[in-house]
C-alpha cells in the first residue's frame, strides 16, 4: 500500500492535486466492522481517496467463502454490519453489494438484495465475448465480441430484476478473446465503452481487469518470471491502443446530447447493434472531438448534424485501423498506433474496422436550445422540477424516460412515473403521440 500511495502523491503532483480515482474491495469473510473503519482511516491518512468500496468479492462461489460465510444469509448479515459502520464514520463512502450475472445464481441475489437499504451500487463482474481461436468457433466468436454490448445490456437487465434502479460497477470487466488480442475484441470494448458512457445514470464505474495478466492484459507479461510483472521494455497490446484513445477523448470531457443514425445494425441471436456507434464531446480545454467506432469491413461516410446544419468546417481526423478481425500485434509502449486521416473538410469517411478520433475547428459548446424548444407541448407534467423523482401527468398516455444521454431507462402506461431510484438530474419524457419534455429531479 505505501508503493500506492507513493504513486498517488506522484500523480497529485503531476495532476493538479488530483490523485487516483480508487475503488476498494474489503474482505467480508474475515474483517470486522471496526477493522473496515480504521482501514479507511488508516489509507486516508496516506493521502488516497477511499470513497467506493465493494462488500466483498464473488461470494457467489462456494470458494470464495468462509466458516462464518458459508451461506448468503451469513455473508449479508456480515455485510450489513461493515456497511452500516463504514456509513456512520464517513457519511460520504459509497459501497457496492456483488451480485451474480449468472442466471443459476437467481436464488443467491434474491437472498443478498432483498434489503435494498444499505447498499449504493450492485457490483458487476462481467466478461464478455468469446475465443477465435477454438476451432470450428471464429465465426460465431467474432460476433460475440462485435457486440458485446449486448451481453454488457443482458447482465445489467438481469442485476436490475433484484436491485432495480441501483447503479452498475463493473469492478472487473473485459472483453475476452483467449490469451490474444484480437481485433473484433478491440472494436467491441470500443463500442461497449461508448455505450456504457451515454448511460452514465446505469454504469457508474467501468474498470478493465487487469492491466497485467495475460487475459485481457493491457501489456506484454514475462511469464519466465512469477507475479505476472511486465516484459520490458514496456510494449502495448491492443486493449491499451483502444484504452488510450477513449481516455483521451472522454476524460473530463461533456457530452454533447445528441442522436445517432446509421442505415445498417449488426444483428445476431441477442439481438442487434448498430455498425458504427459515435459520441461528440467536449473537453475541459475547450475543444470539440467526435469519437467514433466502425464494425463493418467497409468504408462509411459519417454526417455531423449540429443544430439542424451539416458540420463543414475543418477537422483533423485520426483513426486506429485493424488490418482484420484477427490477432494484433503488440507495439511499444509510446508508440501512437492512431493514423492521421488525409480528409480534413467535408463528409467524414470512417475507416473499415476502425476508431476514430476527430478533432473538430469550430467548438461545440451545447445544442440544447433547439432540442428545448421541441419539448414544448400541450402535455402537464408536474411537479416540474420534482425532489421526490415522482411525476403525475395530467392525462393518461403510454410515455417513456430518456437519460440526457439519450438512453431508454423507464417505459409504461399511466399518469405517474416515479423515478425515486434514479439520479438527480435532466431527463427526457416522451409521449404517446411523439411529443417530449424535460423534466428535472433535484
Amino acid at each position: 500500500i505505501g508503493g500506492v500511495a507513493q504513486l498517488n502523491t506522484e500523480k497529485k503532483k503531476a495532476n493538479g492535486g488530483k490523485g487516483y480515482h480508487m475503488m476498494w474491495t474489503y474482505n467480508i469473510n474475515f474483517d470486522s466492522p471496526a477493522s473496515c473503519v480504521a482501514r479507511v482511516k488508516k489509507d486516508r491518512a496516506l493521502g488516497l481517496e477511499v470513497k467506493d468500496i465493494e462488500l466483498g468479492n464473488e461470494h457467489y462461489w462456494k470458494n470464495q467463502r468462509c466458516n462464518t460465510t458459508k451461506t448468503p444469509e451469513e455473508y449479508i448479515a456480515k455485510a450489513i454490519l461493515v456497511a452500516k459502520a463504514l456509513k456512520a464514520a464517513y457519511p460520504d463512502i459509497r459501497v457496492s453489494l456483488p451480485l451474480s450475472w449468472r442466471t443459476n445464481h437467481e436464488s443467491y441475489n434474491k437472498v443478498l438484495s432483498a434489503n435494498m437499504q444499505f447498499f449504493d451500487a450492485v457490483t458487476n463482474h462481467k466478461y464478455t465475448g468469446a475465443d477465435p481461436d477454438v476451432p470450428g468457433e471464429s465465426n460465431t466468436a467474432y460476433e460475440s465480441l462485435l457486440t458485446a454490448q449486448l451481453q454488457m445490456k443482458e447482465s445489467t437487465a438481469w442485476l436490475h430484476k433484484f436491485a432495480p434502479g441501483k447503479p452498475m460497477w463493473l469492478t472487473e470487466w473485459g472483453v475476452s478473446a483467449g490469451s490474444d488480442v484480437h481485433g473484433a475484441a478491440c472494436l467491441g470494448m470500443a463500442d461497449t465503452y461508448l455505450y456504457m458512457s451515454e448511460n452514465q445514470n446505469i454504469y457508474d464505474r467501468a474498470n478493465w481487469f487487469s492491466f497485467n495478466k495475460i487475459l485481457n492484459g493491457m501489456v506484454v507479461i514475462n511469464t519466465d518470471l512469477p507475479g505476472r510483472q511486465p516484459l520490458y521494455p514496456l510494449q502495448k497490446r491492443g486493449y491499451l491502443f483502444v484504452y488510450e484513445i477513449l481516455h483521451s477523448v472522454l476524460k473530463d470531457s461533456k457530452m454533447i446530447t445528441g442522436t445517432m443514425n446509421t442505415a445498417t445494425k449488426l444483428t445476431t441471436a441477442s439481438g442487434s447493434v448498430n455498425s458504427v456507434s459515435a459520441r461528440l464531446v467536449t473537453g475541459k480545454d475547450g475543444k470539440s472531438t467526435l469519437i467514433a467506432v466502425n464494425l463493418t469491413n467497409k468504408p462509411v461516410n459519417f454526417t455531423l448534424n449540429i443544430d439542424g446544419k451539416t458540420y463543414s468546417k475543418t477537422y483533423k481526423h485520426e483513426a486506429l485501423v485493424f488490418d482484420d478481425l484477427g490477432v494484433v500485434a503488440p507495439v511499444p509502449v509510446d508508440q501512437n498506433v492512431l493514423k492521421l486521416q488525409t480528409k480534413t473538410q467535408g463528409t467524414i469517411v470512417l475507416p473499415p474496422l476502425s476508431i476514430s478520433k476527430v478533432a473538430l475547428s469550430q467548438v461545440i459548446t451545447s445544442i440544447d436550445q433547439e432540442l428545448d424548444s421541441e419539448f414544448e407541448n400541450a402535455v402537464s407534467v408536474y411537479p416540474n422540477p420534482s425532489s421526490s423523482g415522482e411525476f403525475h401527468i395530467n392525462e393518461n398516455s403510454a410515455w417513456e424516460v430518456y437519460s440526457s444521454q439519450g438512453a431508454l431507462i423507464l417505459s409504461g402506461e399511466s399518469d405517474y412515473i416515479n423515478l425515486n431510484s434514479y439520479s438527480k438530474g435532466i431527463y427526457f419524457l416522451k409521449l404517446n403521440d411523439g411529443a417530449l419534455k424535460k423534466i428535472v429531479i433535484q
